[in-house]
Protein backbone atom coordinates (compact mmCIF):
# COMPACT_ATOMS: atom_id res chain seq x y z
CA UNK A 1 0.00 0.00 0.00
CA UNK A 2 1.05 3.61 -0.70
CA UNK A 3 0.04 6.42 1.60
CA UNK A 4 -1.24 9.83 0.55
CA UNK A 5 2.30 11.21 0.35
CA UNK A 6 3.34 8.47 -2.06
CA UNK A 7 5.52 6.47 0.36
CA UNK A 8 5.35 2.73 0.91
CA UNK A 9 4.23 1.45 4.34
CA UNK A 10 6.75 -1.19 5.55
CA UNK A 11 5.44 -1.81 9.12
CA UNK A 12 2.32 -3.67 8.09
CA UNK A 13 2.17 -7.28 9.50
CA UNK A 14 0.41 -9.99 7.57
CA UNK A 15 -1.27 -12.81 9.58
CA UNK A 16 -1.19 -16.27 8.06
CA UNK A 17 -3.01 -19.42 9.25
CA UNK A 18 -0.96 -21.86 11.49
CA UNK A 19 0.46 -24.90 9.70
CA UNK A 20 1.78 -27.96 11.56
CA UNK A 21 5.38 -28.61 10.60
CA UNK A 22 5.79 -31.73 8.52
CA UNK A 23 8.76 -33.39 6.94
CA UNK A 24 6.97 -33.31 3.57
CA UNK A 25 6.41 -29.56 3.84
CA UNK A 26 10.03 -28.78 4.48
CA UNK A 27 11.77 -26.59 2.02
CA UNK A 28 14.27 -28.10 -0.40
CA UNK A 29 16.97 -26.21 1.46
CA UNK A 30 16.21 -28.03 4.71
CA UNK A 31 16.00 -31.33 2.91
CA UNK A 32 19.46 -30.84 1.50
CA UNK A 33 20.83 -30.23 4.99
CA UNK A 34 19.70 -33.66 6.35
CA UNK A 35 20.49 -35.64 3.26
CA UNK A 36 23.92 -37.30 3.18
CA UNK A 37 26.33 -36.27 0.52
CA UNK A 38 27.67 -39.77 -0.13
CA UNK A 39 27.22 -43.47 0.80
CA UNK A 40 30.08 -43.50 3.32
CA UNK A 41 28.29 -40.89 5.40
CA UNK A 42 25.12 -43.01 5.35
CA UNK A 43 26.96 -46.08 6.71
CA UNK A 44 28.59 -43.98 9.42
CA UNK A 45 25.21 -42.70 10.57
CA UNK A 46 23.78 -46.24 10.67
CA UNK A 47 26.75 -47.54 12.66
CA UNK A 48 26.41 -44.65 15.11
CA UNK A 49 22.74 -45.42 15.60
CA UNK A 50 23.46 -49.15 16.21
CA UNK A 51 26.20 -48.34 18.75
CA UNK A 52 23.95 -45.91 20.61
CA UNK A 53 21.17 -48.52 20.72
CA UNK A 54 23.59 -51.15 22.07
CA UNK A 55 24.83 -48.77 24.75
CA UNK A 56 21.30 -47.87 25.80
CA UNK A 57 20.24 -51.55 25.97
CA UNK A 58 23.32 -52.44 28.06
CA UNK A 59 22.65 -49.53 30.37
CA UNK A 60 19.02 -50.60 30.77
CA UNK A 61 19.95 -54.22 31.51
CA UNK A 62 22.59 -53.07 33.98
CA UNK A 63 20.04 -50.85 35.68
CA UNK A 64 17.58 -53.75 35.87
CA UNK A 65 20.22 -56.03 37.39
CA UNK A 66 21.14 -53.36 39.93
CA UNK A 67 17.51 -52.87 40.96
CA UNK A 68 17.04 -56.63 41.22
CA UNK A 69 20.09 -57.06 43.47
CA UNK A 70 18.98 -54.13 45.61
CA UNK A 71 15.53 -55.66 46.07
CA UNK A 72 17.12 -59.03 46.93
CA UNK A 73 19.36 -57.43 49.57
CA UNK A 74 16.42 -55.52 51.01
CA UNK A 75 14.32 -58.69 51.15
CA UNK A 76 17.19 -60.59 52.78
CA UNK A 77 17.60 -57.94 55.47
CA UNK A 78 13.87 -57.96 56.07
CA UNK A 79 13.87 -61.76 56.39
CA UNK A 80 16.81 -61.67 58.79
CA UNK A 81 15.05 -59.18 61.03
CA UNK A 82 11.86 -61.29 61.07
CA UNK A 83 13.39 -64.71 60.56
CA UNK A 84 11.19 -67.68 61.42
CA UNK A 85 8.74 -65.54 63.36
CA UNK A 86 5.35 -67.28 63.58
CA UNK A 87 2.16 -65.28 63.60
CA UNK A 88 1.32 -66.32 67.19
CA UNK A 89 4.06 -66.42 69.84
CA UNK A 90 3.25 -67.72 73.34
CA UNK A 91 5.51 -66.41 76.08
CA UNK A 92 4.82 -65.28 79.66
CA UNK A 93 7.23 -62.88 81.35
CA UNK A 94 6.96 -63.04 85.16
CA UNK A 95 10.46 -61.71 85.82
CA UNK A 96 10.28 -58.21 84.34
CA UNK A 97 9.29 -56.64 87.68
CA UNK A 98 12.57 -57.60 89.41
CA UNK A 99 14.90 -58.72 86.61
CA UNK A 100 15.12 -56.97 83.27
CA UNK A 101 15.10 -59.30 80.29
CA UNK A 102 16.47 -58.36 76.85
CA UNK A 103 14.05 -56.46 74.63
CA UNK A 104 12.10 -58.52 72.10
CA UNK A 105 12.72 -61.69 74.11
CA UNK A 106 9.33 -62.95 72.96
CA UNK A 107 10.70 -63.26 69.42
CA UNK A 108 13.03 -66.01 70.66
CA UNK A 109 11.24 -67.80 73.51
CA UNK A 110 7.93 -67.62 71.67
CA UNK A 111 9.32 -70.23 69.27
CA UNK A 112 9.16 -72.82 72.07
CA UNK A 113 11.74 -74.67 74.14
CA UNK A 114 11.82 -77.57 71.65
CA UNK A 115 12.96 -75.34 68.79
CA UNK A 116 16.12 -76.79 67.23
CA UNK A 117 18.78 -74.14 66.61
CA UNK A 118 20.90 -74.69 63.49
CA UNK A 119 24.49 -73.38 63.74
CA UNK A 120 26.06 -71.20 61.07
CA UNK A 121 28.88 -73.66 60.36
CA UNK A 122 28.58 -77.46 60.28
CA UNK A 123 30.27 -79.28 63.13
CA UNK A 124 32.91 -81.65 61.73
CA UNK A 125 33.87 -83.08 65.13
CA UNK A 126 31.06 -85.65 64.98
CA UNK A 127 32.38 -87.28 61.82
CA UNK A 128 34.32 -90.05 63.56
CA UNK A 129 31.48 -90.66 66.02
CA UNK A 130 28.98 -91.03 63.17
CA UNK A 131 31.21 -93.49 61.33
CA UNK A 132 31.69 -95.55 64.51
CA UNK A 133 27.95 -95.72 65.10
CA UNK A 134 27.38 -96.84 61.52
CA UNK A 135 30.05 -99.55 61.76
CA UNK A 136 28.60 -100.78 65.05
CA UNK A 137 25.06 -101.02 63.67
CA UNK A 138 26.15 -102.81 60.49
CA UNK A 139 28.32 -105.32 62.38
CA UNK A 140 25.53 -105.87 64.89
CA UNK A 141 23.13 -106.79 62.08
CA UNK A 142 25.78 -109.04 60.51
CA UNK A 143 26.51 -111.04 63.69
CA UNK A 144 23.07 -111.31 65.31
CA UNK A 145 20.66 -113.96 64.02
CA UNK A 146 17.44 -112.74 62.37
CA UNK A 147 14.49 -112.32 64.72
CA UNK A 148 11.13 -113.40 63.36
CA UNK A 149 9.03 -111.67 66.04
CA UNK A 150 10.91 -108.53 67.10
CA UNK A 151 9.53 -106.34 69.87
CA UNK A 152 11.32 -102.97 69.65
CA UNK A 153 10.37 -101.95 73.20
CA UNK A 154 12.24 -104.97 74.59
CA UNK A 155 15.59 -104.05 73.05
CA UNK A 156 18.18 -101.49 74.12
CA UNK A 157 21.19 -100.25 72.12
CA UNK A 158 24.14 -102.59 72.58
CA UNK A 159 27.48 -101.13 73.69
CA UNK A 160 29.45 -104.36 73.28
CA UNK A 161 32.53 -104.22 71.03
CA UNK A 162 31.92 -106.44 68.02
CA UNK A 163 34.27 -108.24 65.68
CA UNK A 164 34.54 -107.10 62.02
CA UNK A 165 31.97 -108.46 59.60
CA UNK A 166 32.70 -110.29 56.35
CA UNK A 167 35.21 -108.90 53.83
CA UNK A 168 32.60 -107.47 51.44
CA UNK A 169 30.74 -105.60 54.20
CA UNK A 170 33.95 -104.16 55.63
CA UNK A 171 35.11 -103.05 52.16
CA UNK A 172 31.80 -101.27 51.55
CA UNK A 173 32.02 -99.58 54.96
CA UNK A 174 35.56 -98.39 54.18
CA UNK A 175 34.53 -97.04 50.77
CA UNK A 176 31.51 -95.23 52.21
CA UNK A 177 33.61 -93.72 55.01
CA UNK A 178 36.13 -92.34 52.51
CA UNK A 179 33.46 -90.79 50.29
CA UNK A 180 31.62 -89.35 53.28
CA UNK A 181 34.81 -87.80 54.66
CA UNK A 182 35.68 -86.28 51.28
CA UNK A 183 32.20 -84.79 50.96
CA UNK A 184 32.40 -83.31 54.47
CA UNK A 185 35.83 -81.78 53.87
CA UNK A 186 34.75 -80.20 50.57
CA UNK A 187 31.70 -78.58 52.19
CA UNK A 188 33.06 -75.30 53.58
CA UNK A 189 30.34 -72.76 52.81
CA UNK A 190 28.17 -71.36 55.56
CA UNK A 191 24.71 -72.67 56.21
CA UNK A 192 21.69 -70.45 56.65
CA UNK A 193 20.93 -70.22 60.37
CA UNK A 194 17.33 -70.40 61.53
CA UNK A 195 17.84 -67.60 64.08
CA UNK A 196 18.46 -63.97 63.25
CA UNK A 197 21.31 -61.97 64.72
CA UNK A 198 18.95 -60.34 67.23
CA UNK A 199 17.61 -63.72 68.35
CA UNK A 200 21.12 -65.15 68.80
CA UNK A 201 22.11 -62.18 70.97
CA UNK A 202 18.99 -62.66 73.10
CA UNK A 203 19.77 -66.37 73.51
CA UNK A 204 23.32 -65.62 74.63
CA UNK A 205 22.16 -63.09 77.24
CA UNK A 206 19.55 -65.52 78.61
CA UNK A 207 22.11 -68.32 78.96
CA UNK A 208 24.43 -66.00 80.90
CA UNK A 209 21.66 -64.86 83.27
CA UNK A 210 21.39 -67.18 86.29
CA UNK A 211 18.80 -65.06 88.08
CA UNK A 212 15.98 -66.03 85.69
CA UNK A 213 14.69 -69.55 85.04
CA UNK A 214 12.89 -70.50 81.85
CA UNK A 215 10.21 -73.19 82.34
CA UNK A 216 7.46 -74.88 80.43
CA UNK A 217 3.98 -73.89 81.50
CA UNK A 218 1.15 -76.20 82.45
CA UNK A 219 -1.30 -77.14 79.65
CA UNK A 220 1.48 -76.33 77.14
CA UNK A 221 0.70 -72.60 77.05
CA UNK A 222 4.23 -71.51 76.16
CA UNK A 223 7.50 -70.83 77.99
CA UNK A 224 7.54 -68.88 81.24
CA UNK A 225 10.32 -66.63 82.54
CA UNK A 226 10.33 -66.52 86.35
CA UNK A 227 12.95 -65.35 88.87
CA UNK A 228 14.97 -68.29 90.20
CA UNK A 229 14.45 -67.26 93.85
CA UNK A 230 10.69 -67.13 93.42
CA UNK A 231 10.64 -70.51 91.66
CA UNK A 232 12.63 -72.20 94.44
CA UNK A 233 10.39 -70.57 97.04
CA UNK A 234 7.23 -71.86 95.34
CA UNK A 235 8.67 -75.39 95.09
CA UNK A 236 9.62 -75.48 98.77
CA UNK A 237 6.61 -73.76 100.33
CA UNK A 238 3.87 -75.29 98.21
CA UNK A 239 5.23 -78.84 97.90
CA UNK A 240 8.49 -80.14 99.33
CA UNK A 241 8.04 -78.60 102.81
CA UNK A 242 4.51 -80.01 103.16
CA UNK A 243 5.09 -82.80 105.68
CA UNK A 244 1.70 -84.42 105.07
CA UNK A 245 2.74 -85.18 101.46
CA UNK A 246 6.55 -85.23 101.35
CA UNK A 247 9.25 -86.35 103.77
CA UNK A 248 12.87 -85.30 103.62
CA UNK A 249 15.44 -88.12 103.59
CA UNK A 250 19.11 -88.05 104.37
CA UNK A 251 21.50 -89.03 101.57
CA UNK A 252 22.30 -92.33 103.32
CA UNK A 253 18.63 -93.24 103.67
CA UNK A 254 17.96 -92.37 100.03
CA UNK A 255 20.80 -94.66 98.86
CA UNK A 256 19.53 -97.52 101.02
CA UNK A 257 16.01 -97.21 99.59
CA UNK A 258 17.32 -97.09 96.07
CA UNK A 259 19.38 -100.24 96.64
CA UNK A 260 16.34 -102.01 98.13
CA UNK A 261 14.31 -101.18 95.02
CA UNK A 262 17.06 -102.57 92.80
CA UNK A 263 17.20 -105.73 94.94
CA UNK A 264 13.46 -106.29 94.55
CA UNK A 265 13.78 -106.04 90.78
CA UNK A 266 16.64 -108.57 90.79
CA UNK A 267 14.58 -110.99 92.88
CA UNK A 268 11.77 -110.68 90.36
CA UNK A 269 14.17 -111.50 87.53
CA UNK A 270 15.45 -114.57 89.41
CA UNK A 271 11.87 -115.70 89.83
CA UNK A 272 11.38 -115.44 86.08
CA UNK A 273 14.42 -117.67 85.51
CA UNK A 274 12.90 -120.42 87.65
CA UNK A 275 9.86 -120.71 85.39
CA UNK A 276 9.41 -123.73 83.13
CA UNK A 277 9.81 -121.66 79.95
CA UNK A 278 11.67 -118.50 81.01
CA UNK A 279 11.49 -115.61 78.50
CA UNK A 280 15.16 -115.12 77.66
CA UNK A 281 14.64 -111.81 75.85
CA UNK A 282 12.67 -110.32 78.73
CA UNK A 283 15.26 -111.38 81.31
CA UNK A 284 18.15 -109.95 79.28
CA UNK A 285 16.22 -106.72 78.77
CA UNK A 286 15.50 -106.26 82.49
CA UNK A 287 19.13 -106.93 83.46
CA UNK A 288 20.36 -104.35 81.01
CA UNK A 289 17.82 -101.84 82.31
CA UNK A 290 19.28 -102.19 85.80
CA UNK A 291 22.81 -101.70 84.52
CA UNK A 292 22.17 -98.60 82.40
CA UNK A 293 19.40 -96.76 84.26
CA UNK A 294 21.02 -95.54 87.48
CA UNK A 295 19.75 -91.97 87.62
CA UNK A 296 17.84 -90.62 90.63
CA UNK A 297 14.35 -89.19 90.12
CA UNK A 298 14.06 -85.40 89.89
CA UNK A 299 11.33 -83.01 91.03
CA UNK A 300 10.24 -79.87 89.19
CA UNK A 301 7.11 -77.76 88.79
CA UNK A 302 5.12 -76.35 85.88
CA UNK A 303 3.61 -72.86 86.41
CA UNK A 304 -0.18 -72.80 86.15
CA UNK A 305 -0.53 -69.69 84.04
CA UNK A 306 -4.18 -70.37 83.17
CA UNK A 307 -5.18 -70.24 86.86
CA UNK A 308 -3.22 -67.13 87.82
CA UNK A 309 -5.34 -64.02 88.44
CA UNK A 310 -5.01 -60.78 90.37
CA UNK A 311 -6.62 -62.39 93.42
CA UNK A 312 -5.00 -65.83 93.03
CA UNK A 313 -1.20 -66.12 93.10
CA UNK A 314 0.89 -68.34 90.90
CA UNK A 315 1.00 -72.07 91.73
CA UNK A 316 3.01 -75.00 90.37
CA UNK A 317 2.00 -78.41 89.16
CA UNK A 318 4.37 -81.00 90.71
CA UNK A 319 6.17 -83.37 88.33
CA UNK A 320 8.53 -86.20 89.32
CA UNK A 321 10.71 -87.34 86.44
CA UNK A 322 11.71 -91.01 86.65
CA UNK A 323 13.39 -91.20 83.24
CA UNK A 324 16.52 -93.42 83.18
CA UNK A 325 15.92 -94.61 86.76
CA UNK A 326 15.80 -98.29 87.88
CA UNK A 327 11.99 -98.17 87.77
CA UNK A 328 11.75 -96.61 84.29
CA UNK A 329 10.21 -99.67 82.60
CA UNK A 330 8.09 -100.61 85.62
CA UNK A 331 5.89 -97.51 85.72
CA UNK A 332 3.09 -98.97 83.64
Amino acid sequence: KINAEGHCEDNISIKRPYQKPNSTNQSPKNKLIHQPTDLSQTSDIQETQVISQDKSSRAQSKSRRFRKRRLQRKKKRRNQNHLYLPSTLAFHDLASATHKLPPNVKRLLGLGLNYCVVPDHPNYSFFNLTIKKLQHQVRLRAHLPPNDNPIPDLYLPSTKTLQPADAFTEAMLKEFSGKYKAAIESHHHRRSANLSLVQRRILKSILENDNVTILLSDKNLGPVAIPTERYVQLVLQDHLLQTNTYRQLTPETAIIRKNNTTKQIRNFILALKKMDDPPANDISFLYRCLQENTRTSQFYGLPKIHKMTTNKPLTLRPIISSSRTPTTYWNC
